[in-house]
């Protein structure tokens, strides 16, 4: 904890970026923690180098400030990695911190050599090898990879034994940019019948009105993928719920008659046009407005753009200076839209015995919360209801983190601590008992919160979509165990627990336990519920998406 390590000058570079909270886990070397408390850094520590990844995109993902973490060496950032995994598929601007052995024994097999940046670099958008005269250049580079083009993870390697950093010329960092002009495609003009897709690169930018000023003056439908969630309030008549694999079937129908798609921030994976290659007319265009031409893929696009999406958005919001489109086609999709919130709450079923339904438990959760809230999701086989549109609505004034297509489980569970960090509203958790589980040691942040937490663990006995895909294959093995391990968690760790099996008590337990947490704690509530209870179109897996989707919405659920 002495002051002459390098790592004060890494905790003064971090100071002249704004870095207000740092995650992680140090290894041997406390220097660092020192270093970042004098500088009046708050420290946040984790028990599994994962986890310091997941609540540094939790923080900055929402609260809109830098992410930043650390961890040791070897494995440590093995560890680490799945993290990083997540922040470039999220491609959520974040600078990781890392030891190595010193740099006299790099290639020696010296104790838990690691090269992060030979190995982990596919996972990042930048790795960088600091020594004593590039600290505050280094970490410079870093932030500045970490929001350029193609926006992801930085690597910032620190060996050991680096002397004590001499002084360098601090340079501030830039604020802002200069916004280049993106002329309106002609296919975007020429749009009868439009649809817009709000991918993850419209998240956390400030283009909330933006978009749905844009997506008015088309005259489109709006749907938004999983992680970009949050951008659109879900209660505008032009919203169809999310896209692909969640769509709702009221949305999925319209699909034949969209001529033009505009893609924003979205790379168009698998879950984001599920469906699409036999639901769209053979004449329908899609546009694609990426920032870096590497991620695009191979299908899909009919037109790229590389720029960045915000500069699109305003210049295309610009220039179209009255509404296009079809005069019928907006009523059409309102009429869609009122059609899926028309269900409005469901019937809930309050026979005494009967297992609670999944979309009960939402319902129930979403009439105690406050509107102005965080949700944040798993992507087990019983959360999914909370993907499909209008199980669960994220309006005007709420916030939503939702894992990208890589979905690791616990990301969901590990980030809320970083969110109540980052953000004054309540916040609620939608997982499954595996996601809960797998957080471990790390569960007892759950007891450090003070801030009004609700975790809502749907407990079927474990790992529900495994389950389903055994059942379906007829092997001869069995994913579910006890579901007396969250309660037994929840004792282990200090935590608040409320646990409801019966859907005659589901509403009473939901009040209770909101009422615990509205004091300013986290409660975890755990529901029971059944294997089948599976959202519409789920009915039938095949690996990781459905066989098939039915024509026609589900029914009010199992």
């Amino acid at each position: 904890m002495t002051v002459d390590s390098v790592w004060e000058r890494v905790a003064e570079g971090l100071t002249v970026h704004g870095v207000d909270t740092v995650f992680g886990l140090p290894g041997d070397d406390m220097a660092i923690l020192g270093a970042l408390q004098r500088r009046g850094i708050r420290v946040v520590l984790v028990r599994d180098q994962r986890h310091a990844v997941y609540q540094a995109i939790g923080y900055g993902r929402i609260s809109g400030r830098r992410s930043v973490c650390f961890v040791g060496k070897g494995p440590a950032l093995t560890h680490a990695a799945t993290g990083l995994l997540e922040a470039r598929s999220l491609r959520h601007p974040l600078v990781l911190l890392s030891s190595n052995v010193p740099l006299s024994r790099l290639g020696t097999g010296a104790f838990q050599e690691f090269d992060p940046i030979e190995t982990l670099g596919r996972l990042t958008v930048g790795a960088i090898r600091v020594d004593t005269d590039t600290v505050l250049s280094g970490l410079a580079e870093a932030f500045e990879l970490s929001t350029s083009r193609g926006r992801g993870p930085v690597i910032v390697e620190v060996p050991e034994g680096l002397p004590a950093a001499p002084a360098e010329r601090v340079n501030p960092p830039r604020h802002g940019r200069t916004s280049i002009d993106v002329p309106v495609p002609d296919t975007v003009r020429r749009a009868r019948r439009p649809l817009v897709v709000v991918g993850g690169g419209c998240s956390g930018i400030g283009l909330e009105d933006d978009i749905v000023d844009l997506v008015e003056r088309l005259g489109a439908a709006v749907v938004v993928t999983a992680s970009g969630r949050g951008v659109i309030d879900e209660t505008r008549p032009a919203f169809l719920g999310l896209s692909g694999l969640y769509a709702p079937a009221e949305a999925a129908a319209l699909l034949p008659s969209v001529d033009v798609i505009v893609a924003l921030g979205s790379r168009l994976e698998e879950t984001a046009t599920f469906g699409w290659d036999t639901a769209l007319a053979p004449g329908c265009r899609i546009v694609q407005v990426l920032d870096d031409e590497s991620e695009f893929g191979p299908t899909w696009a009919t037109e790229r753009i590389v720029a960045d999406v915000a500069d699109a958005v305003r210049a295309w919001r610009t220039a179209l200076s009255a509404v296009s489109g079809h005069p019928t086609w907006a009523a059409t999709v309102a009429a869609a839209h009122a059609a899926l919130r028309g269900e409005g709450r469901p019937v809930p079923v309050t026979t005494r015995g009967a297992i609670p339904r999944v979309r009960d438990v939402l319902s129930e959760v979403d009439a105690a919360l406050p509107t102005a809230r965080v949700s944040i999701h798993e992507n087990g086989l019983q959360d999914i209801w909370s993907y499909v549109f209008p199980s669960w609505v994220v309006r005007r004034d709420a916030a939503c983190l939702v894992p990208s297509e890589q979905t690791p489980l616990g990301f969901g569970m590990a980030a809320a601590r970083g969110v109540t960090l980052g953000d004054p509203r309540p916040v609620v958790v939608i997982g499954g008992d595996g996601a809960f589980a797998s957080v471990g040691p790390d569960l007892a942040a759950f007891a450090e919160i003070d801030s009004p937490v609700l975790v809502v663990v749907l407990t079927n006995g474990g790992f529900g979509w495994l389950e389903a895909n055994r059942r379906h294959a007829g092997a001869p093995f069995s994913f579910l165990g006890s579901r007396t391990v969250v309660r037994g968690l929840c004792a282990a760790y200090g935590l608040d627990h409320e646990g409801c099996a019966d859907a005659a008590e589901l509403a009473g337990s939901v009040r209770r336990a909101w009422r615990r947490a509205e004091a300013g704690r986290a409660v975890v509530l755990e529901v029971t519920v059944s294997l089948e209870d599976v959202a519409p179109g789920f009915e039938e897996l095949a690996g990781d998406f459905p066989l098939h989707r039915p024509a026609a919405a589900a029914g009010e659920g199992h």
